[in-house]
C-alpha cells in the first residue's frame, strides 16, 4: 500500500494494521495539533498540517590552524620546509594518478570513496543497501545502522561495510516506528501514535522473534528520542511534554517539560547538560536541562524539524516547503528579546534533518514525495562558500534522515509514492 490512498482515511482503534501508511504530511511528521482523531489509537491516524506535502514531520572537534597560529624558528626553515612540503605534496599526486576519478584518491591523494564513484574530484553516494520503503529515523554504532521502517512497521540493522541488512523485526510492539537511538547494548524507539503510542526496547543484535520491551506504553504521539547513560529522554508531541524514564525499565519518569506548558516537541538534540527540541505549534527551537526546569525559547521559525548542537551553535533545519532553511543561533542563554537567528543556507525545500562532524554541517532537504527531488548538502561550520552550499547527492527519492560517522554519512530514503525505492544511501565524508 502506497501513502497517497490514506489520505483521509480513519481506522477505530482497536485495529492494528500492519503497513498503515499515514498521510503524506505527517509522515514526516507535522502535526495538527489543534485536535486529536479520536479513532487514531493503534493505527497513528495523522491529522493533517494544512498542506499534504508541504511540511516534512544529530561531534565536536577542533578548526584547523589557521596561518597566525603557526610560527617558525627561522626564516630559512620557513622556506625549506614549505618548499620540502610543497614537493611531497607534489610527489604524492603523481604517485596517485588522476584524482579527479580515481575511487581511491578522489580529489585528493589516499581519499577513498568507500565503494561509491569518483566524479570531477568528488566521491558519489551509492546504495549501501535496498530495505522497503517508508525508511525513517536512523542511529549508528561503530559497525551498523539501525532503521525505523515506519511503513511496514519493522526495525532495520544493515552493516555499514557490507550493506548487509542483518534482521529485520517485525514483532508486535514495532507499530508505526519513528525515531530510533542506540547505545551500548540497546535500541530504543518510538512509535508515533496518537494516545497509545510508545517508547520500546530490543537488543541491538535484534529482537530474535520475540515481542520487543515496552518501556513507555500510552505516550501521545511520542518522536524524538535519545538514550544517554541509564536514562532515556523522548519528546509527546501530542501530549505536549518532553520526558525522561529508566532506560533498563521504563521506571521513574519525570517531566522536564510539563504538558501545561503549551509546547509541542517534535525532534530532540543532546548536549552537555541539556536537551534541546524543536517546537512544532508556534514554530520554536528550545533548551531544557536534562533534570528538567525552565525551558529557554533560542529561535524561532515556521517549520523547525531536525536539530543539532556544537559547543558553540544550536543548528536547526525549517521545514517549510521551496523556502525551507538552514537556521543557526548561538548555544548560550538568550538575552531579553532573543537570540538572533543566521541563516545557513536558504531555498532548501522542506530541509528536514541535520549532523555535524568536528569541520562541516549536513543536512537532507527532503523534497517532495511525487518526485526525487531531494538533496544531501553541506557547509563548512564556518560558514558557506560565497558559491552556496556543496551537494554532495541529489535527485534522491525523499529522504528523511542521516547519520555521520568519521569515514562516511548515510542518509535513509523513503521512496516516492509511484515505487518501490526504499534504501539506505552510504557517501565518503568529504
Amino acid at each position: 500500500m502506497r501513502r497517497a490512498s490514506f489520505l483521509a482515511w480513519t481506522v477505530p482503534t482497536a485495529v492494528a494494521v500492519v503497513g498503515f501508511v499515514p498521510a503524506c504530511s505527517s509522515l514526516l511528521g507535522f502535526e495538527d495539533l489543534t485536535a486529536a482523531p479520536e479513532d487514531a489509537g493503534a493505527v497513528g491516524q495523522d491529522a493533517e498540517a494544512g498542506l499534504l506535502e508541504a511540511q516534512p514531520d544529530t561531534a565536536e572537534g577542533a578548526t584547523p590552524d589557521s596561518p597566525d597560529d603557526i610560527s617558525f624558528d627561522t626564516p630559512a626553515a620557513d622556506a625549506s620546509d614549505a618548499s620540502d612540503a610543497v614537493q611531497d605534496v607534489q610527489q604524492a599526486d603523481v604517485e596517485c594518478g588522476d584524482t579527479t576519478s580515481n575511487p581511491d584518491h578522489c580529489g585528493r591523494c589516499g581519499h577513498s570513496c568507500l565503494g561509491g564513484d569518483c566524479v570531477q574530484g568528488m566521491c558519489q553516494a551509492f546504495k549501501l543497501a535496498t530495505i522497503h520503503d517508508g525508511a525513517f529515523g536512523m542511529a549508528q554504532d561503530e559497525s551498523r545502522l539501525y532503521i525505523a521502517g515506519l511503513l511496514n512497521n519493522e526495525i532495520v540493522r544493515v552493516d555499514k561495510v557490507t550493506g548487509a541488512v542483518l534482521s529485520i523485526d517485525t514483532a508486535g510492539a514495532i507499530l508505526v516506528p519513528a525515531w530510533i537511538s542506540v547505545q551500548g547494548s540497546s535500541m530504543v524507539w518510538s512509535n508515533r501514535v496518537y494516545n497509545t503510542g510508545s517508547i520500546a526496547s530490543c537488543p541491538v543484535t535484534g529482537c530474535g522473534g520475540s515481542d520487543p520491551t515496552v518501556l513507555i506504553a500510552n505516550a501521545d504521539r511520542p518522536n524524538g528520542v535519545i538514550v544517554d547513560g541509564d536514562l532515556m529522554y523522548w519528546a509527546e508531541t501530542q501530549g505536549g511534554t518532553v520526558r525522561s524514564a529508566k532506560v533498563s525499565n521504563g521506571s521513574a519518569v519525570q517531566d522536564l517539560v510539563a504538558s501545561s506548558s503549551g509546547y509541542q516537541p517534535f525532534r530532540l538534540a543532546m548536549r552537555g547538560d541539556h536537551l534541546y527540541f524543536s517546537e512544532v505549534g508556534q514554530g520554536r527551537v528550545v533548551r531544557v536541562s536534562k533534570t528538567g526546569g525552565d525551558a529557554v525559547v533560542l529561535g524561532s521559525s515556521a517549520s523547525p524539524a531536525g536539530v543539532v548542537v556544537t559547543d558553540d551553535r544550536v543548528y536547526w533545519a525549517d521545514s517549510t516547503a521551496t523556502a525551507g532553511r538552514i537556521i543557526s543561533v548561538p548555544n548560550t542563554d538568550p538575552p531579553d528579546g532573543g537570540l538572533t537567528t543566521t541563516n545557513v543556507a536558504v531555498g532548501q525545500d522542506m530541509a528536514f534533518s541535520v549532523a555535524a562532524d568536528g569541520e562541516n554541517l549536513y543536512w537532507i532537504a527532503s523534497g517532495t514525495s511525487a518526485a526525487a527531488t531531494g538533496a544531501l548538502r553541506m557547509c563548512p561550520l564556518a560558514g558557506c562558500p560565497g558559491t552556496g552550499p556543496v551537494t554532495l547527492a541529489s535527485d534522491l527519492a525523499y529522504p528523511i534522515d542521516l547519520v555521520v560517522d568519521s569515514d562516511a554519512i548515510y542518509v535513509t530514503i523513503f521512496g516516492l509514492d509511484s515505487a518501490v525505492d526504499g534504501a539506505v544511501l552510504k557517501i565518503a565524508r568529504p
